[in-house]
């Protein structure tokens, strides 16, 4: 429903929306589909640990922070641009992003993308497999 409410402030605004937003349709896809599996994993944890939902959600606010939503990777100057470059979620918010902003998605952001949702998926799977057997024990 965001991207949603992004077209009707675009349109109220008077924004010329570029036909490079059409990108941001398969790059939101394929963000879904990085971040699903990522989702399963946690899940599953969390649903064992009792106490990890906890930590989850205190790493989920440091990952914001140290990601730039609300500040601007140039900010960043010497040694401290490590945080942007080997920040994942980093590469997941660039891919729709830049599309909705009127540049294409990088090869490089779309590569990492495809490599995040790989390595999750290759992880989620078992993870789900032994979850869903232990799951009614958990509980």
């Amino acid at each position: 429903h965001n991207l949603l409410a992004w077209f009707i402030v675009a349109l109220l605004l008077r924004y010329s929306i570029s036909p490079m937003v059409i990108v941001a349709f398969p790059m939101l896809a394929l963000v879904i589909v990085a971040l699903l599996p990522i989702s399963l994993i946690v899940g599953a944890v969390c649903t064992r640990f009792r106490d990890l939902p906890v930590i989850v959600t205190l790493g989920v606010q440091l990952f914001f922070f140290i990601t730039p939503i609300s500040w601007k990777a140039s900010q960043l100057k010497g040694h401290s641009i490590w945080v942007v470059r080997y920040n994942p979620f980093v590469y997941l918010i660039d891919a729709v992003r830049r599309p909705l902003l009127g540049s294409g998605p990088t090869l490089h952001g779309t590569v990492v993308c495809l490599v995040i949702a790989a390595i999750g998926w290759i992880i989620a799977v078992p993870v789900q497999g032994h979850a869903r057997r232990h799951l009614v024990y958990w509980l």
